[in-house]
């Protein structure tokens, strides 16, 4: 018996795995590589550069209008840069980048000017980044951002003794009776109040009782008006603007303000 001999085609090349004979076509090289590419899997995560740690802290953590607070920064790991940022309703945003390294730094912030006649909340943020460009996890901080006068609207159903901030509830027909009050809690200076707005309700749309808020001189009612609720189940949203001029600081510049305040009251 004559023995076969396999002659491949060209271009085929022979691989012996044990006693087995495979034909490996052209081009399934390459696919074969292309294949334990995709299987392989990417890189292991441990072997990414590691994120810096961060924290955030502030003292004093309540701050009068325009005033300033120590930020403490602390880093934790390689970094080359760092980011602080803050911002709040009375405005005073900024971001600032800086060089930075593993440690602690300090640095002052100067809080904006309040014109909001109420506390506010001021936000502070703080990032660093490793050699690689890394983003550590977000560190915050939170500051009270007092305000030197203040500015309410308050309201109370018809033939209750006390006002309140809160929003009312009762049987229809609802009269609600309304005060704008000022308070100057800080301003050496009398705060002005020029003007109060009230479309909804035109009767608080008048003069301002008290044109000048001195010193010390708390709840002073500006402004008084009612509006009354006829029917069941409606609801009633009270908006007031009031404009006036205080001095952020005594010496500095006269200032403007435009307060909004607003009021709910639904029936029943």
């Amino acid at each position: 018996m004559k023995r076969l001999t396999l002659q491949p085609p060209r271009g085929v090349v022979l691989s012996h795995l044990k006693s087995r004979v495979l034909l490996i076509l052209p081009g399934a090289l390459a696919l074969m590589a292309a294949v334990g590419a995709l299987t392989a899997g990417p890189a292991s995560a441990s072997n990414k550069e590691p994120k810096p740690g961060v924290s955030l802290s502030a003292t004093p953590t309540t701050v009068p209008s325009g005033g300033t607070t120590t930020v403490t920064m602390s880093v934790f790991g390689a970094a080359k840069e760092c980011e602080l940022s803050g911002y709040s309703a009375a405005g005073g945003a900024f971001t600032v980048k800086f060089p930075c390294e593993s440690g602690t730094l300090e640095r002052r912030v100067t809080m904006p000017t309040n014109r909001l006649g109420r506390a506010v909340k001021y936000k502070l943020k703080f990032y660093a980044f490793s050699p690689g460009g890394r983003r550590s996890h977000g560190a915050k901080a939170l500051i009270r951002l007092e305000s030197t006068f203040t500015v309410e609207m308050l309201q109370r159903l018809e033939g209750e003794a006390a006002y309140t901030k809160e929003n009312l509830r009762g049987k229809a027909p609802l009269t609600v009776e309304y005060e704008i009050v000022v308070s100057n809690t800080e301003e050496e200076v009398p705060v002005k109040v020029d003007k109060i707005e009230d479309s909804l309700v035109p009767g608080c749309a008048t003069p301002p009782k008290q044109h000048e808020v001195k010193l010390g001189e708390n709840g002073v009612v500006e402004a008084t008006c009612s509006h009354t609720i006829a029917e069941p189940l409606q609801e009633f949203e009270n908006q007031a603007i009031v404009r006036g001029k205080f001095f952020p600081h005594t010496g500095r510049a006269e200032s403007s303000f435009e307060v909004e305040r607003a009021l709910g009251a639904e029936t029943e």
